[in-house]
């Protein structure tokens, strides 16, 4: 077959030849297989490679233990301990009232609650040597650089596994710790001591004591120590100025909390100074009671001065010691909340009379509580007080301060050289700052410093302050000076650790007074302030029952009770509730009634016969003049001349068979006053107050009349005091209407800060 076209001849490619195999293959995979029978088990690797990407899968959720579960889980075991504990002391209380019934009885013990008490026991020691190293380990509380490494090892960034692991070396005051001994449920409650919750009701029911944790001083401290006080400036034609220069000298250094540098906006939360009337009146009164009154510090006079000596020293203090920055559910119970009378006075006469001159004082700084510098906060001497204890510093130091609603700032009598002019000669609790680790200057720049003074401009008032270094600023908070009816105090504003039976508050805003007059005890503000106890603790609500007093000058005490878990609308049982009303010019620039506790006064019935009070005295006007308060500072009650004139004349048209004591009255400024000598049955109006909301308070006879007995003679004058009772003018201004603490006495009251609402019931308190 022929072909056609073009036909181009291609040659035939050849094909490589086939590479033989070498010759010691075969020999080589057997030697390979005979080391390893699995080397070309290639699907086995392949498995065994996605296994190991499994793997740490799974036995990471097998092994993953929860992050915070195991926290929160320990936390509600500690808590459930110490609610044990504080049964069991509730138990044991309620077992010592009724011992006399069964004091030929015997008493029996089960093994299981015997093993009970032991395990308590050693848990409450337990959480006493833990917090014992964690003070000694605390490294913002150390001076230098010990412990630097070791504490550096200890965190888990640098590796260390479980950063609760230390020293094996003991604590120093571990040494002292003594075992606790066990005893019979009938004393139970006393125990648990040698830890926190103990020292919580120690004074109430301890009947023995672990010993005393030994001050730890800094190196600051030590330094103190070998430079003597004649380094300080002090006047030498002032001898209270030589008092203050050397109590000054146990001052720690300053605190600015230099994380904030921006002042964050504060309340108005402090009294200041008089008005000029008030001060002619005040002198007025002083002249008339020269004869039977003590002479007191000359306040008014020298307030400037005192002033320009506290700034001067303390200032010489922080170039001394050098600048040192810092930056859940409670239900808690603090004992003796007690009364207390500085002095006992011989005459029952003389005691009405300080009580009535201190309750018309206290009103007049009340009614005319306009702030400017110095600041001004109510307080009396003699004034029937309550008082609580609390703990302050590191190792704690327990102070008793009158517990005062009508004010917010908190101070105590502070180092070994506290002044006290025209107090009694018994001996002064005072805070001793260098004992405390934990004692902090109040910087210029912290925001803290606006709560106790304004109008308050750091800018102006912090003036060695640079701007381009606000936050290392070792320039203290001004001095505060407080002035108050009788008396007065002064001294430099600190941070301190508050410690609770709950845990410790760090930072809390507290004066350190060096001097006083007429004024030996501290005071806790209660008022509603931003510097008050409640608003640093944020309290929800606390309540307190007030013990009569006639106990003045007795150990009966009764508890004071803080809440911060109640964030329900529910109602305490039994009690009667009012709303707490706001003063319409609680915002104005320096006034004081932001922290008064207003409620809605509607009524007052004498004898069943309702009194006739202008509805426009018993409420706040726009001015912020009017209304009434309750304030546990005060002992009587207080009405302007107007309320009082109509109540006074309801009790001497309806009293009757009784001589009027025209002397007492006189003497004391109280009116009517009544001589009872001989009577057996009194016979006297009863007093009703009622208020907004429907609450009605039926008064006690002994809540509303003084009774006064010498010997020769027995008088009884009623417990409400005016304007004119001993200052003579009237008081222009302020609250028409104090409810003292004297009408208080046998009542259980709460206030109530979420809801806004006062609570009040009659029942024993002592």
């Amino acid at each position: 077959m022929s072909k056609y076209g073009l036909q181009l001849r291609v040659k035939p490619q050849q094909k490589p030849p086939a590479r033989p195999p070498p010759p010691k293959v075969e020999e080589q995979h057997k030697k390979v297989l005979e080391e390893d029978p699995l080397a070309f088990d290639y699907d086995g690797v392949y498995d065994q490679m996605k296994e190991k990407q499994v793997r740490p899968k799974v036995e990471d959720r097998q092994d993953r233990k929860p992050r915070y579960i195991q926290g929160l889980i320990d936390k509600a075991k500690q808590r459930e301990r110490e609610h044990e504990i504080i049964y069991e002391r509730k138990l044991a209380k309620e077992r010592s009232q009724d011992e006399h019934l069964y004091a030929d009885k015997d008493k029996f013990v089960t093994s299981a609650y015997k093993k009970k008490l032991a395990e308590q026991a050693k848990w409450i020691e337990e959480e006493r040597l833990r917090e014992l190293r964690e003070q000694k380990e605390d490294v913002t509380t150390k001076a230098d650089l010990s412990d630097f490494y070791f504490n550096l090892s200890k965190n888990v960034a640098f590796g260390s596994e479980d950063a609760d692991k230390g020293k094996s070396k003991k604590h120093p005051d571990e040494k002292a710790v003594q075992p606790t001994r066990q005893v019979s449920p009938a004393t139970a409650g006393t125990s648990l001591d040698s830890s926190r919750m103990a020292k919580t009701h120690q004074d109430e029911i301890a009947a023995h004591h672990s010993p005393k944790d030994k001050p730890h001083s800094s190196i600051r401290d030590q330094v103190a120590d070998e430079q003597p006080a004649r380094n300080l400036p002090r006047p030498d034609s002032q001898k209270r100025s030589e008092d203050v220069a050397s109590a000054a000298g146990d001052l720690p250094g300053p605190d600015n909390n230099k994380g904030s540098e921006e002042a964050a906006p504060v309340a108005k939360d402090h009294h200041k100074r008089s008005e000029d009337a008030l001060a002619a009146a005040k002198e007025r009164f002083l002249a008339r009671k020269k004869a039977k009154t003590q002479t007191t510090f000359s306040t008014l006079l020298n307030v400037e001065v005192w002033y320009c000596y506290l700034t001067v020293l303390l200032c010489a203090f922080v170039r001394r010691y050098g600048f040192i920055s810092t930056s859940d559910d409670k239900r808690l119970t603090m004992p003796k909340f007690g009364v207390d009378l500085p002095i006992t006075h011989k005459r029952p006469l003389q005691r009405l009379t300080q009580l009535a001159s201190a309750a018309v004082a206290r009103a007049g700084h009340l009614k005319n509580g306009k702030n400017s510098p110095p600041s001004t906060t109510p307080l009396f001497p003699f004034n029937g007080a309550y008082t609580v204890s609390l703990s302050f510093g590191t190792p704690p130091q327990s102070i008793p301060m009158i517990i005062d609603t009508g004010s917010s700032f908190s101070w105590f009598p502070c180092t070994k050289r506290y002044v006290c002019r025209n107090c009694s000669s018994s001996p002064i609790s005072s805070f001793l700052p260098k004992q405390s680790s934990s004692a902090r200057f109040l910087g210029c720049m912290n925001p803290k410093c606006g709560w106790l003074h304004k109008p308050f401009d750091p800018n102006s008032s912090c003036q060695d302050c640079q701007l381009s270094s606000k936050a290392n600023c070792t320039q203290i908070c001004p001095p505060y000076i407080l002035l108050y009816g009788l008396g007065s105090t002064g001294g430099v504003a600190m941070v301190e650790t508050l410690t609770m039976p709950h845990g410790k508050i760090e930072d809390f805003l507290v004066g350190c007074s060096l001097f006083s007059s007429s004024q030996p005890a501290g005071v806790v503000g209660f008022g509603r302030g931003v510097s008050s106890l409640p608003s640093q603790l944020g309290l929800k609500k606390f309540s307190c029952c007030h013990v009569s007093h006639k106990f003045d000058n007795s150990p009966k005490s009764s508890f004071l009770v803080m809440d911060s878990d109640s964030d329900s609308g529910a109602k305490t049982a039994e009690l009667s509730y009012t709303p707490l009303l706001k003063n319409p010019a609680r915002d104005d620039e320096g006034s004081a009634v932001a922290d008064y506790y207003y409620v809605g006064l509607r009524r007052i019935v004498v004898g069943g016969r309702k009194v006739e009070v202008s509805y426009r005295d018993l409420v706040p006007d726009s001015g912020g003049n009017g209304g009434t308060i309750v304030d546990s500072g005060s002992t009587f009650v207080y009405m302007n001349k107007a309320i009082f004139e109509v109540v006074y004349g309801a009790f001497s048209e309806q009293v009757k068979g009784y001589k009027r004591a025209a002397e007492v009255e006189g003497a004391t400024g109280l009116r009517p006053c009544y001589n009872i000598t001989g009577q057996k049955d009194l016979k006297m109006p009863e007093m009703e107050l009622h208020f907004k909301g429907g609450a009605e308070m039926v008064l006690p006879l002994e809540n509303y009349f003084f009774v006064v007995d010498d010997g020769e003679r027995s008088v009884m004058c009623l417990t409400v005091v005016t304007d004119d009772t001993l200052l003579g003018p009237d008081l222009v201004g302020g609250p028409s209407v104090i409810l003292g603490n004297f009408l208080m006495q046998n009542f259980h009251v709460e206030y109530d800060l979420r809801n806004e609402r006062f609570g009040f019931r009659q029942q024993s308190c002592s």
